[in-house]
């Protein structure tokens, strides 16, 4: 049963989680660091390779190329990320459980619920595009009053959205985990994750608003340093994979972390129940 006293929400510590998720990431970094970087290279190979040598041709050529390339690409990476996300959180949990799921098991438990964790992206997806093209409408006929009054408009909306798009982020930030681990569907998955989630979404948000600083900095500078030094396209692409990876893996083993924090304090669970929802 799910306990919703004030005390409980307070033994969700950021620092604790953040702690325990780098930690995590580096028992296996391999594993994980290897599945975030199979997550990233299709989309990478698609620009370094085929992408931006169009850049030379003829403008229809890069026109209709860059197109079709650039919704190609990001199809693939959208389906990657979603399934070697699911393969990541089970990985994860197993090595909470003590265990070293190889990569095919993780796999395995990934492709069998593909179609919910599609579902759960589409979903969210799906939303905040409602969202922006009901404010793209409302500002349309704003403008037809007043430019100015749609201007100022499209500024309050556009905070409002940003607002609500972090709430509903930090609301929805274990479904995936939820899915993989609790084997429900789209909708019950993001359900149950509000639920976990309720009262700790400040910390959530915050905790990954610090997380994003820090690995912006770093990935900041080294972009910088990459550019100055002027290294070879091959090189350059290997040490911007790099830079990447490690932020994304940390992304990616955090979710299943938050959410086996949020089950242990909020439901008082052990590691032997939770171990019990594999067999």
């Amino acid at each position: 049963m799910m306990n919703q006293n004030s005390d409980t929400f307070q033994k969700f510590q950021v620092g604790a989680v953040l702690n325990r998720t780098w930690v995590t990431l580096w028992k296996r970094p391999f594993a994980f660091m290897g599945l975030a970087f199979l997550t990233m290279i299709v989309p990478a190979c698609i620009n370094e390779f085929i992408l931006s040598p169009l850049q030379t041709g003829g403008e229809e050529t890069v026109t209709f190329a860059s197109s079709s390339l650039a919704l190609l690409g990001g199809a693939f990476n959208f389906l990657f990320m979603v399934f070697f996300q699911g393969a990541i959180t089970y990985a994860v949990f197993q090595t909470f459980m003590g265990d070293r799921a190889s990569v095919l098991q993780s796999f395995g438990r990934s492709l069998n619920r593909m179609g919910a964790l599609i579902g759960i992206a589409f979903t969210q997806i799906l939303i905040l595009s409602a969202a922006i093209v009901i404010v793209a409408v409302l500002f349309a006929l704003f403008a037809m009053i007043h430019i100015v009054v749609g201007v100022v408009f499209i500024l309050v909306a556009s905070l409002i959205i940003l607002y609500f798009s972090s709430v509903f982020y930090a609301a929805w930030y274990v479904a995936t985990s939820v899915c993989v681990v609790e084997r429900l569907g789209p909708l019950a998955s993001l359900k149950r994750s509000r639920e976990l989630t309720y009262g700790c979404k400040k910390k959530i948000y915050g905790m990954l608003s610090l997380a994003l600083v820090i690995f912006m900095i770093v990935m900041g500078v080294g972009m910088f340093v990459v550019s100055k030094i002027g290294l070879s396209w091959p090189i350059a692409l290997i040490i911007r994979l790099i830079l990447s990876i490690v932020p994304y893996a940390f992304v990616c083993v955090n979710t299943p972390v938050v959410y086996y924090s949020l089950r242990m304090t909020k439901e008082d669970l052990t590691d032997a129940s939770l171990a019990a929802i594999f067999d």
